[in-house]
């Protein structure tokens, strides 16, 4: 692959870059004898061999998935020193974190749900590349956006709904996913969609209301082959990008941050894609959301534990039973330190799943747990009662599995205009594939994803509460119960940890 893109840039005259993700389909896996088990451990080798090749012509390395290389020459060599290489992302908190420490700029496809959910992940990127010593100029953010420009946003729909529609039905008859409906569609169109169709003057302004809400973006990656659109379509839509939407973004750009650069556009025809460079990440903080992020605390916010049963846990995969279970637990005892309601749930546990694990049950001594037989826990009208009981609009899920316990009522609760979280590492599965799938439909849907004790610490706020001790030990962090004159205080212990 390499070589390949080596070529390219020697024929483009320095103008190929490379996107490497793990993607989200799984079927080369059979075919090339590989383990879905090995679905990260692969990725993380063949971006170190990538990584290793960009750097040097004769290559020494070694892994586990391939046979070693031992000074073996690599050619040709690209125009460009070093060829851009962007780490490709969709939802999974580490590959954010991966692409940081490594310093990697970072493209987040979001073809789904609001981008400005994604903030929070892109802050995670940020934040540890900061701390692994790369510079704020190296840490440069993109967005992989699905889009069509026409010249009435009127012609834009109606010209890519058929081909999205059928492309997106297909998959998702593969995925488990019900038929694209012309209403998900248009739903995707609205400002805080994440669609890129209209007219020049509505792509530019969402391209604009994404740049601020994500705290700032270098690159825009603009695909319409998913809609199977006319050759002569296309080639106008590009025109439209190169002609309107690039300067009007530009435009408005210098008239705010005048010292910023000025983007550029590049087309790409074979992939069918226009690739507009915004500014950089440095330059632009965000400052003015259009929907401000509102932190979760304890006056807005409830815990809802959904099918953390005994034979649930037997089949769990992608955690250990003890390690989901400490995560679990800590998870209750954190948010009952921090006074928030707690809903408790299971699923025919008399004669499917079996009861709760008495570790939770422990927990939370004197809670009801409703024991339910609808899968989607707010189809279940007591769990829907207790949960609107409430008056709560921040609903923090945890469930087994993943995609169905803690997805399916964290997904009915974004349609009923609450905002939902998902602690992802209180919520096991049964397979890697469940697991990216859950988190793909999750975020495609306007799911916030995070792990338990981020949420909790944002609760606490401030570590000077009177809960602080209480919330840090509940998590299972030792230093949380040092006292005695002589010692360092709890909240001076926390503020180092921080650091």
């Amino acid at each position: 692959m390499f070589q390949e893109f080596a070529t390219l840039d020697l024929l483009s005259n320095g103008r190929a870059e490379i996107v490497a993700g793990r993607g989200s389909f799984i079927e080369a896996f059979p075919l090339f004898g590989l383990e879905l088990e090995d679905y990260d451990s692969l990725f993380a080798e063949k971006l170190d061999l990538l990584l290793n090749i960009r750097e040097n012509t004769h290559v020494h390395w070694s892994g586990k998935h391939r046979a070693p290389l031992t000074g073996q020459g690599v050619y040709p060599r690209p125009l460009q020193n070093p060829l851009p290489i962007w780490l490709g992302v969709g939802g999974t908190p580490g590959s954010f974190i991966r692409a940081g420490m490594l310093g990697l700029p970072l493209m987040v496809a979001i073809i789904g749900g609001e981008p400005h959910r994604f903030r929070p992940l892109i802050d995670r990127y940020r934040q540890a590349g900061l701390r692994a010593g790369h510079s704020p100029d190296q840490l440069k953010v993109g967005i992989h956006s699905l889009g069509y420009v026409a010249d009435s946003s009127a012609t834009a729909e109606d010209e890519f709904f058929p081909g999205y529609a059928q492309s997106f039905t297909e998959i998702g008859r593969e995925r488990g996913w019900p038929p694209t409906t012309r209403a998900h569609f248009d739903a995707q169109l609205g400002p805080t969609g994440a669609l890129l169709v209209g007219d020049p003057e509505t792509v530019a302004e969402k391209i604009l209301h994404m740049n601020e809400s994500l705290g700032g973006i270098s690159r825009i990656t603009f695909q319409m082959s998913v809609a199977a659109l006319p050759h002569a379509k296309l080639m106008h839509a590009i025109e439209l990008l190169g002609t309107d939407v690039a300067p009007m973004v530009r435009n408005s750009l210098a008239s705010s941050q005048p010292q910023r650069v000025l983007p550029t556009v590049d087309r790409c025809r074979s992939k069918l894609c226009a690739f507009t460079n915004l500014n950089n990440p440095r330059a632009n903080i965000m400052t003015n959301q259009t929907n401000p992020y509102e932190p979760l605390t304890s006056e807005n916010a409830a815990l809802v534990l959904v099918d953390h049963q005994v034979g649930l846990m037997t089949g769990v995969r992608d955690y250990s039973t003890g390690e989901l279970k400490h995560n679990v637990v800590a998870l209750a005892k954190a948010a009952k330190s921090l006074m928030l309601p707690i809903i408790v749930t299971t699923t025919a546990r008399d004669s499917m799943w079996g009861p709760t694990f008495p570790e939770l049950v422990k927990a939370l001594p004197g809670i009801e747990i409703i024991d339910r037989s609808s899968v989607n826990a707010f189809d279940d009208a007591r769990v829907a009662r207790s949960i609107e009981g409430t008056g709560r609009k921040k609903l923090i899920f945890a469930g087994i599995s993943l995609e169905v316990c803690a997805a399916f009522p964290a997904i009915t609760a974004v349609g009923k205009g609450l905002n939902a979280y998902v602690a992802v590492d209180a919520s096991g599965t049964f397979s890697e594939t469940k697991r990216q799938a859950g988190i793909l439909r999750m975020l495609q849907a306007g799911v916030i994803l995070s792990d338990y004790a981020t949420l909790m610490v944002e609760i606490l706020k401030d570590n000077a509460r009177p809960e602080a001790g209480a919330v840090y030990e509940a998590m299972d962090m030792p230093w949380a119960q040092t006292r005695g004159p002589d010692r360092p205080s709890v909240r001076e212990i926390i503020a180092w940890s921080w650091e």
